[in-house]
Order: structure tokens, then C-alpha cells, then sequence
């Protein structure tokens, strides 16, 4: 994946493929139910999925302020520099994606067998990239 070259509604388009097949869910491999960028197991959240496999910034705990400024600490200019150009997208999507209510979970002996994004999640989805300007495709 170029960094450099992805628009907005490529962005868009990435995550909302991983939140709704349920890949977009990287809860840290402890059990703790905080949100990793990437897990010991190799799940990458939805903006974990944008870093490369050499990063060295897996291990911050944040946003993507924070993210951006550990980029920039480590040198890790095209991370710095698509983090600074779609902060604002990718914030936002972060929030979509960190809300533990926006996801339905496994439970034994029901009918959800995996994680997945679910109706609550789309809908704020929806009006996240309808308020920046990114077309929603539907399932």
C-alpha cells in the first residue's frame, strides 16, 4: 500500500471493508479490551492497517495526534507525512472504530460467531464520511 498516493475515499474504502468483515478490531491480545494499532497476534486496527509491517510505532497507545508526533519522533517521515495530510479522516474514523458499542462480539452458544461492525457502527459510519464529503458505499 503506497501511503503517499491514497486518497481520502481510498482511505475510507480500506477501512470500511475491515470494520465490517471484522478485521478492523484489534483488541490487545491481554484481554484488557484496549484497542491496539496492531496485536501480538497480527490483528491491525483501522488505522494500525495503514502502518507498514517495519514500523516501529505499533506499540503507541493514542490517537492519531499522538501517533503522528511518535512518527515524527521516529523518523518515520511517509507514516508523519500521511498521518499530518489525513489526520482529520482518520481521527474520526479511529472514534468509529474505538466505540465498543459500534461492535457485536462473539458469544457462546448465539448467533454471532465473530467480531463484526454492526448497525449502530454503520450508521455513525455513514455520517462520518458524509461529513467529510466521502461517499458511504452500502454493504
Amino acid at each position: 500500500m503506497n501511503l503517499e498516493t491514497l486518497t481520502a475515499q481510498e482511505i475510507a474504502d480500506i477501512v470500511t471493508a475491515r470494520l465490517r468483515d471484522g478485521t478492523g478490531c484489534a483488541m490487545s491480545d491481554d484481554g484488557d479490551g484496549t484497542c491496539s494499532y496492531r496485536t501480538e497476534s497480527g490483528h491491525r486496527c483501522a488505522v494500525g492497517v495503514f502502518l507498514p509491517d517495519d514500523s516501529s510505532l505499533f506499540w503507541v497507545s493514542g490517537d492519531v495526534g499522538t501517533l503522528r508526533r511518535e512518527a515524527n519522533e521516529a523518523q518515520e517521515q511517509i507514516v508523519y507525512d500521511f498521518l499530518e495530510k489525513h489526520e482529520s479522516l482518520l481521527l474520526d474514523l479511529q472514534s468509529v472504530h474505538d466505540i465498543p458499542d459500534h461492535w457485536s462480539f462473539p458469544l457462546k452458544g448465539k448467533k454471532i460467531k465473530e467480531t463484526r461492525f454492526n448497525n449502530e457502527g454503520e450508521s455513525i459510519l455513514r455520517e462520518t464520511l458524509k461529513n467529510h464529503g466521502l461517499i458511504y458505499r452500502k454493504k
